[in-house]
């Protein structure tokens, strides 16, 4: 990232730390803020007061599933994108799209 430029601040869900920590050490090498959660309401409760341009969620939280968390990011930042995994890829779209692709 140019460091003229704002720096970009990502939401990092996983309740795997060897997911988080590697994903937290690329994308903050390459000048992204992040912030990270295990947990969906782990999650809920750190965007509070912050804010985060994008979200990389997975979909098998304990708890609040990563389609429920994104539901709420979505409310909290209306304008944030959302990606979560789905099995061994990335999936991209909105809530509506992924629940059309899951019946």
């Amino acid at each position: 990232m140019s460091s003229g430029m704002a720096k970009f601040t990502l939401l990092l869900v996983d309740d795997e730390p060897a997911v988080i920590d590697m994903l937290e050490a690329i994308l903050s090498e390459e000048g992204y803020v992040i912030h990270t959660a295990g947990s969906g309401e782990e999650a809920l409760d750190s965007m509070r007061g912050r804010r985060i341009d994008a979200a990389l969620l997975d979909m098998h939280l304990p708890g609040m599933n990563g389609l429920d968390l994104l539901k709420e990011v979505k409310k909290l930042y209306p304008p944030c994108p959302g990606d979560y995994p789905n099995g061994s890829r990335w999936c991209r779209g909105s809530c509506r799209g992924h629940e059309k692709r899951s019946r």
